[in-house]
């Protein structure tokens, strides 16, 4: 508690001096969301322009080597783009775990669970500290109806990639197709 009007003025500028570090953090993290957006797979239909309107329906989490972003069969709401980091995908399957693949940066998590809220059908965890960007479906429903054209956008996105997954996991069932007949 300052005792004079110099300590006031000390007390102040140590505020705005924090409240500014605050803000630079901020805008450090929404121009990192921003310049991430423009390489992710999933926005491969976006302008700049989107990519500035989306960042401010995003945000940024940690988690520690070892954390479960999510478990199987939790229902959260939202999809996460990888930027540091590696995470786990682990599949529970007879009382054992299995570790179904393994995803690193620029890669997106949970897209089914952003469009139908879904239970999870696996769990993540981080194989080591691990970054990432989070939109969630609440905001995305608000960005429905702020900015509909986006969200076509990021649909078209999402579709791309499930397309292409389910092609790849096609190819993997037809390999091993001989050798389950």
């Amino acid at each position: 508690m300052p005792t004079d009007y110099t300590d006031h003025i000390i007390a102040h500028d140590i505020s705005t001096a924090n409240d500014l570090r605050i803000l630079q953090e901020q805008f450090q993290h929404a121009a990192g969301i921003r310049k991430k957006v423009t390489t992710l797979d999933v926005f491969n239909f976006f302008s700049n322009e989107n990519a500035g309107t989306i960042e401010k329906y995003m945000f940024c989490f940690e988690y520690e080597a070892g954390s479960f972003v999510y478990r199987e069969v939790t229902h959260r709401g939202y999809m996460f783009f990888i930027v540091e980091g590696e995470v786990r995908i682990i599949k529970s399957l007879d009382a054992k775990c299995h570790v179904t693949a393994e995803l690193c940066p620029d890669r997106s998590v949970s897209e089914m669970s952003l469009i139908d809220r879904s239970p999870r059908s696996s769990s993540d965890r981080a194989k080591e500290d691990f970054y990432l960007i989070v939109l969630k479906n609440e905001v995305f429903r608000k960005l429905l109806d702020q900015h509909p054209a986006i969200v076509n956008k990021i649909l078209m996105g999402i579709a791309t990639l499930m397309s292409n997954s389910l092609h790849d996991t096609n190819k993997v069932f037809t390999e091993k197709l001989p050798s389950i007949v």
